[in-house]
């Protein structure tokens, strides 16, 4: 055609392998909404070397995530016929890096972040979300103290501890999923909050 314009063309596909080439070097991060995970924005990925943590520590959650990843450990799950989860707990004051260090080892390992957000979270919805995580995310459930002790039991218009805890057994989410939970206040958890199995790994921040 007489409008066809080969220099443009040229121009919008350099644009598109810009578009995602910044896609694939940030981190995406995913909020919830009833069932569904919504894109919520992407941010730079954060340089492990820029956390300022305990290097010991820090060797000793990328030991367990790296195990997890594993393929012989993969395998193994499969032929022991159990779904594939690993549960990290970090617990401390807040302002101590906890969330820092989640968004780093999200970076490390090219993972997004899948923020869950309490408010109408039923114990259907947290079921749903778990299996429909989207792929290469990290599960994160954020001061979770809170949604223990400000709510009811059996209120069915959030999660209840009984269905928190069907939730961490693992049964109904992603096979290779991996869930950060932290706390200002673990010395309140319940022991069941804490068998492993449900909390596979706890890290303390000073």
């Amino acid at each position: 055609p007489a409008d066809f314009n080969i220099k443009k063309l040229l121009d919008d596909a350099t644009e598109h392998e810009r578009t995602v080439y910044k896609s694939d070097v940030r981190l995406r991060i995913f909020h919830n909404s009833d069932s569904d995970w919504i894109p919520s924005c992407s941010i730079d990925f954060r340089n492990i070397e820029n956390v300022f943590l305990p290097k010991k520590d820090m060797l000793a959650v990328f030991d367990r995530i790296d195990k997890f990843l594993n393929p012989k450990t993969k395998q193994l799950y499969k032929l022991l016929g159990m779904k594939r989860k690993l549960t990290i707990l970090f617990a401390g004051v807040p302002g101590t890096g906890k969330t820092s260090f989640i968004s780093a080892i999200a970076s490390k390992y090219k993972y997004n972040i899948c923020n869950l957000k309490y408010q109408k979270t039923t114990d259907s919805n947290l079921m749903t979300l778990g299996a429909e995580l989207p792929s290469s995310s990290i599960l994160t459930m954020e001061d979770l103290d809170c949604v223990i002790y400000e709510r009811k039991q059996h209120d069915e218009n959030h999660i209840t501890f009984a269905g928190l805890l069907s939730f961490l057994d693992g049964t109904t989410v992603r096979d290779g999923t991996i869930i950060f939970i932290t706390t200002n206040h673990k010395d309140k958890f319940d022991p069941a909050l804490l068998r492993p199995g449900r909390n596979d790994f706890v890290m303390t921040f000073n």
